[in-house]
């Protein structure tokens, strides 16, 4: 791999890794997700001290936009 990484940056450009190497890329990524998916040491969601901590914060409304000439067919003074 180290010999890969020098060669590509002596010469400046990127070569194509093997269905094998690109498998192998895959699994480690996969492997350490689930190592990240399955340590317990954090407890700070558990230890709330007020009850404003265990409450979501609240959400913006959604703005609402009048349309400019009202709707389609329903125009005053043309008939």
């Amino acid at each position: 791999m180290q010999e890969r990484t020098t060669y590509e940056e002596d010469n400046m450009l990127r070569l194509q890794l093997t269905k094998k190497e690109r498998n192998m890329a895959k699994q480690l990524g996969t492997m350490s997700n689930l190592k990240e998916l399955t340590h317990f040491g954090d407890f700070s969601a558990l230890d709330a001290n007020t009850v404003d901590d265990l409450q979501p914060s609240r959400k913006k409304p959604k703005k609402v936009y009048k349309k400019k000439w009202g709707k389609k067919g329903f125009r005053k003074g043309k008939r």
